[in-house]
């Protein structure tokens, strides 16, 4: 087989070709394993090319493919802000917030400064009540709503502070000076841009990846926003499953790993939170409930598994993870949504064109489920 010069450098292509794989395979397999690089290598080539294909692989390549296959999934999250929520003080506030103010309260979360104490910024500068307003694209009287509910629960800090500016109040004051500006932070007993310390990593958390979040809630609005922020705490750290055992290892040998418990059914039981459950969290009734699933999912926020009393919720971990550094299970579903995120970017304006058709609808129906709430 004559050698192209661009598979030449491609480094999974030399693996395969330094340990003697078949010429003729070589291309294939090293195509089958890149398309699938979130899934371990011995399912990915039973997949594509049947039982027996690893054969052609010999141990050495073995080994060296699954080093190439640990960079690549390590390079998902490499270099990625992320956000950190602790779900404990999430879990005893959300009750108190409405969808939207929890949506417009993890978009915020967006505009944590790193090592701040959780300062807002926009440029690297402290950002002002107007540019936030903006920033939520809502209106004056809806942000102070918002700003009274989150300072009256020690969710946001206003501060004063002096600055030398022209601008004061939005307004150019002709000349610089010291001026008093606002400053808001979110409290970092809520949520958190930068190192944790010791104490706070024995806590529940949750990260939140800014490039991924940014793309999932370019898909969403404030009240499905806030219907994720309000799950967020009942995400199993391990499963990823929507459930009320969110904190437990399901470990039964705590010897051996979770990927590997979970491929063998030997975990403890994990007591899904179904239909009932997700409107219960929401405080929603189960028509608005469905709903949301379905945005939610659509958005490839989350995935669902199974219908009525065997529905299962799983959260989507290239945007939340509750890890330190995601394992092969994580890796496994990681994989699963990315698949649909390639549907997703590939048929986005045919999605459109549908949901444009279907807005009245969507209008009407809306409206009889307020009246039935």
């Amino acid at each position: 087989m004559k050698k192209d010069k661009k598979l030449e450098k491609d480094e999974l292509y030399q693996i395969l070709d330094e340990y003697s794989i078949p010429k003729d395979r070589v291309v294939e397999i090293a195509d089958a394993i890149r398309e699938n690089l979130l899934i371990g290598l011995h399912t990915t080539l039973n997949s594509m090319f049947g039982p027996g294909t690893l054969k052609y692989i010999p141990p050495d390549a073995r080994k060296a493919i699954d080093a190439f296959l640990r960079r690549k999934r390590m390079g998902l999250h490499r270099n990625q802000r992320y956000v950190v929520s602790f779900l404990n003080s999430v879990e005893k506030t959300r009750d108190f917030l409405t969808e939207f103010e929890a949506g417009c309260l993890l978009t915020l979360c967006i505009h944590i400064n790193m090592n701040s104490d959780g300062l807002l910024e926009k440029d690297d500068k402290p950002m002002s009540r107007e540019e936030i307003i903006e920033a939520l694209g809502i209106s004056r009287e809806k942000a102070r709503q918002l700003f009274d509910k989150l300072v009256e629960l020690g969710i946001i800090i206003k501060e004063d502070m002096k600055t030398i500016s022209q601008v004061k109040n939005g307004k150019d004051i002709g000349k610089e000076k010291v001026v008093n500006i606002k400053i808001f932070r979110i409290s970092p007993e809520f949520h958190l841009m930068g190192e944790m310390d010791a104490e706070q990593k024995k806590t529940p958390f949750v990260k939140m990846y800014h490039t991924h979040a940014m793309r999932i809630f370019k898909r969403l609005d404030m009240e499905h926003r806030g219907a994720l922020y309000k799950l967020l705490a009942n995400f199993h750290y391990q499963s990823y499953y929507l459930c009320l055992n969110a904190n437990e290892d399901l470990r039964r040998n705590k010897k051996q790993s979770w990927n590997r418990v979970f491929m063998e059914q030997t975990y403890k039981p994990i007591q899904h939170i179904g239909l009932q459950g997700f409107a219960d969290i929401l405080q929603v009734n189960l028509r608005t409930a469905r709903k949301r699933l379905e945005v939610l999912e659509e958005a490839n926020a989350i995935k669902t598994d199974g219908k009525g009393d065997k529905l299962k919720i799983i959260l989507n971990p290239i945007v939340f993870s509750r890890l330190q550094n995601p394992d092969a299970y994580s890796m496994f579903l990681i994989g699963q949504f990315l698949e649909k995120e390639k549907g997703i970017v590939q048929n986005g304006i045919k999605k459109k064109k549908l949901k444009k058709k279907s807005s009245t609808k969507v209008k009407s129906t809306s409206k009889q489920d307020k009246e039935g709430a």
